[in-house]
């Protein structure tokens, strides 16, 4: 629904559709952009550029849920941070460690984050809060209002009444 509203030329529309298309439940885009674009030149007759591929998909990943299209954790994390107030000094130091130390933010090395961006424990500790008030999972939040229930229904039931067994 949120295509509709960009102003893109039809061949854009088919593309954004198509990366949609690619996203899975959690939010994440799993497929690398030069399969995608042999995709489209394959199933839809779209001969496009991995360049155009990722314009369309920066603009894919400004819609809502923030995160979405991301393709791994922490581009789905910085594209989340991104949209907080830039002006934020928590949340510039937490776009820092999402940054510049993603990989010792994912291994809980904290000195090693404190001693490289040269900041306190409280400002780290205030950093790792606003991080932890990310969504890891944005796709998820939109998909479980459309999950389907399947209700089990029995072929026969089987009942015990004073050790004889009735059956319907």
């Amino acid at each position: 629904q949120q295509v509709s509203l960009l102003n893109l030329s039809e061949e854009d529309k088919n593309i954004a559709i198509h990366l949609i298309g690619n996203i899975d439940d959690a939010g994440y885009l799993r497929r690398e952009i030069p399969a995608i674009s042999d995709d489209l030149a394959f199933t839809q007759g779209i001969m496009t550029s991995e360049d155009k591929l990722e314009d369309v998909l920066d603009m894919i990943q400004s819609m809502e849920p923030a995160g979405v299209g991301a393709r791994d954790l922490q581009e789905c994390l910085v594209l989340q941070i991104n949209r907080r107030p830039k002006f934020d000094p928590v949340v510039k130091v937490a776009k820092r460690i999402l940054t510049e130390t993603f990989d010792e933010f994912t291994k809980k090395h904290y000195k090693k984050i404190l001693a490289k961006l040269e900041i306190d424990e409280e400002e780290l500790r205030e950093s790792l809060d606003e991080i932890l008030k990310l969504n890891p999972k944005p796709g998820n939040s939109s998909s479980a209002t459309h999950r389907t229930t399947q209700t089990i229904i029995p072929d026969f039931v089987l009942i015990n009444e004073d050790g004889e067994l009735q059956l319907s």
